[in-house]
């Protein structure tokens, strides 16, 4: 990995790429009184023009002591000439670790950035950054017409396979734990050449088994701040059980895909509320609405919710506004990570050599 100091506003050409393996942050510039917002200088990036961070508290809210201080921005600069990638987003687990999302013509994989240029991790599926590691269903891409899933940890060599979708393959979804590290695991099958019971399984943040039961072969949604799980069944419905798979609600219609809630329960889509153990939905209240990322911020004390193309607002649990973080220029909506960090990409559309990942590292921790 090579890091980059961003130049000052005056300073606004190409940014000198140093060569030393440490990690040098942009330099920072105090734009004024913490009450009217903060500045901090921009960082140039390949094409849009300046990026840069700006905080802005929102007067006279009874949680502007939810809004961080700026923080210096951390430059990763990757060069793979004469090789060409796509280049996506990235995010990072508890302990600050970068993984990105690259990709070639047929497929996606994951990938750190290692002096320069990439090392690649595994094909892309949905990923889970923990506190150490980071947790995804790595799904084989390609040629394939049933592909092969598999739970993986990295670092570390956690596997759990979740099969190929044939009546000969164990067959399993996984859901992670919501606040906590790591998964449960729901299976059925094989089928042939002999049926196989379903089971359900917990494993810990490394993939360890922590135990294994008959299951109820019921597919899993999602796992709340309060360990109830959420899981549908083939009528398009969905209910809660806890870990012993004992009902805790009426089956109900399911919906989109579910953001976990402070405290419990999952935001279902855009539409609806869904209560922690309950079948009660409610409407989305009106400042949750339309959002197209929700993530919680501040060490479960604040959401951080996309606003526009560039910006988040920062919302306690009740929905009170405390104010909102600014990416000027972004090149795609921003979103925190598990850590509270915010990574951007400096990438122009299509493939490319070279790219640039900004990271304002735990910003929103």
């Amino acid at each position: 990995m090579r890091d980059a100091d961003a130049g000052t506003p005056e300073d606004a050409g190409v940014v000198d790429v140093g060569t030393d393996a440490g990690s040098t942050p942009a330099a920072g510039q105090d734009a004024g009184p913490s009450d009217v917002g903060r500045v901090y200088s921009p960082l140039v990036g390949a094409d849009g023009g300046e990026m840069r961070l700006v905080v802005d508290v929102e007067p006279g809210s009874s949680c502007a002591s939810l809004m961080p201080e700026p923080v210096d921005a951390v430059v990763t600069d990757i060069d793979i000439s004469p090789n060409r990638l796509f280049w996506f987003g990235g995010t990072t687990n508890g302990r600050g670790d970068l993984l990105i999302t690259a990709g070639t013509d047929c497929c996606n994989f994951f990938a750190t950035a290692s002096d320069g240029g990439v090392q690649r991790i595994a094909e892309a599926g949905p990923i889970v950054p923990q506190a150490d590691n980071f947790l995804f269903d790595s799904i084989e891409q390609g040629a394939c017409l049933i592909c092969n899933a598999t739970l993986m940890t990295y670092p570390g060599a956690g596997i759990v396979p979740l099969g190929t979708g044939l009546a000969d393959s164990k067959n399993c979804s996984f859901a992670a734990r919501t606040e906590r590290d790591g998964a449960y695991v729901s299976c059925t099958g094989p089928f042939l050449p002999e049926v196989k019971p379903p089971t359900f399984s917990r494993y810990d943040a490394s993939l360890g088994l922590v135990w294994t039961k008959t299951g109820n072969g019921n597919w899993l949604v999602g796992v709340d701040a309060q360990d109830k799980l959420l899981e549908a069944n083939l009528n398009d419905q969905w209910r809660w059980v806890d870990e012993s798979l004992t009902p805790l609600s009426e089956w109900f219609s399911a919906g989109g895909f579910p953001s976990p809630l402070i405290g419990g329960g999952f935001l279902d889509g855009t539409t609806r509320v869904i209560p922690s153990g309950s079948a009660a939905v409610m409407p989305v209240p009106d400042w949750l609405a339309a959002r197209s990322g929700v993530n919680i911020v501040r060490g479960g004390r604040a959401y951080a919710l996309s606003a526009g193309d560039c910006a988040l607002e920062i919302r306690d649990p009740a929905g009170t506004l405390c104010g909102a973080v600014t990416i000027v220029n972004c090149r795609r909506p921003p979103s925190a990570s598990l850590d509270g960090s915010i990574t951007m990409d400096t990438n122009q559309i299509g493939a490319s050599s070279q790219t640039r990942y900004v990271t304002w590292p735990r910003l929103l921790r």
